[in-house]
């Protein structure tokens, strides 16, 4: 079954505190949580939180648990095995493993369930409507991302992509100027500083593994509450961008100024959304023109939240790739915009 079927039959507008599995007063037990996760699949569950799919759809990753983003040096296939009948999983890796609702807890709440409470009537609505959004409004604990005093810290500690080597050497390959990116406050470079416990990738630090280009990641309003490390050495041995390890990453996208403030409730002329660093980058540094957004997305980005962030009747253009990948994320955006926006995607995309 295609990839956008998962991604686009799995609502995430409505998430919220989940109950412990004795609270009935929250309109669900624990049992009725795991059936409706059951319905959806690990597989739905996964693409659903941001993980990434091989192409064959048995197994994905990074591993919620370990970080690993293969099950070994010489086994480059995603960490996470996932059983025919789509109701287990397993990591390779570390050797966890369990059903769709372990790993909706494990993908959505960050750690056991919370004793929070929930809004009975809107759980109801929500199975009667769809069971998937009622998954992810009872599995969710905790919404988290990396403490945002840890995240800018991090930020402000790096350097100037101009003043480091390998950065500069790896944008200008792509015909990218590192002065306009740091001039426009894109990105950054990691140097030798102390890192948080999360910038690392199977027990080696962001700079160890060469992820040493650090470009921040926006909430649907406009805050920084994470970054994407994306490396600058060579790539056929190693993921091309991590994520704070532990932590959240969907729903956050990239953006220039522009960007930010609508995302901040500011009007824009139009909105261009172009897919991965290299893309993003380029055309915050090339194809911008006052009053143009820009953002940048990749798997999970792309939420309800943020597109209710998009002014009413601005014209909207898809700048993702043409692959199986890409015409999911444009099908999910012409989703939520369509109805609001004219929203355009060039053939060659």
């Amino acid at each position: 079954m295609p990839t956008s079927f998962y991604l686009n039959n799995f609502n995430s507008s409505t998430l919220t505190a989940s109950p412990s599995d004795a609270d009935s007063s929250a309109g669900a037990t624990r049992g009725d949580c795991r059936e409706l996760a059951r319905s959806i699949g690990v597989l739905g569950i996964g693409l659903a939180a941001g993980l990434t799919a091989a192409h064959n759809l048995r197994s994905m990753g990074p591993c919620p648990w370990c970080s690993a983003t293969t099950r070994g040096s010489a086994d480059r296939r995603p960490p996470i095995g996932i059983t025919a009948d789509d109701g287990g999983w397993r990591c390779f890796a570390c050797g966890n493993g369990g059903d769709a609702w372990s790993l909706a807890l494990r993908l959505f709440a960050k750690g056991p369930a919370s004793s929070g409470t929930t809004d009975p009537a809107l759980y109801r609505s929500l199975v009667a409507a769809d069971g998937r959004a009622a998954v992810c409004y009872m599995a969710r604990a905790e919404w988290k991302y990396p403490t945002r005093d840890e995240v800018l810290d991090l930020w402000n500690a790096a350097s100037p992509v101009a003043e480091d080597g390998s950065a500069s050497a790896w944008l200008m390959s792509r015909s990218l100027d590192p002065g306009a990116v740091d001039a426009a406050g894109l990105a950054r470079a990691l140097g030798h500083e102390a890192l948080p416990g999360w910038a690392a990738s199977g027990g080696r630090s962001w700079t160890d593994t060469d992820h040493r280009l650090l470009v921040p990641l926006f909430t649907a309003e406009g805050e920084m509450a994470s970054v994407q490390a994306r490396t600058v050495g060579p790539e056929a041995t190693r993921p091309k961008a991590l994520y704070p390890a532990g932590y959240r990453a969907s729903w956050l996208v990239m953006a220039d100024a522009t960007g930010v403030a609508m995302l901040r409730g500011h009007s824009v002329s139009d909105l261009v959304i172009v897919e991965g660093i290299p893309d993003f980058l380029t055309a915050a540094t090339r194809w911008g023109r006052p009053g143009t957004a820009i953002l940048g997305i990749s798997s999970g980005s792309w939420s309800p939240e943020i597109a209710s962030r998009v002014p009413d009747g601005v014209p909207v253009y898809l700048r993702v790739h043409s692959d199986a990948t890409g015409n999911a994320y444009a099908a999910m955006i012409h989703r939520t915009l369509a109805d609001r926006c004219p929203v355009f995607r060039p053939v060659s995309g």
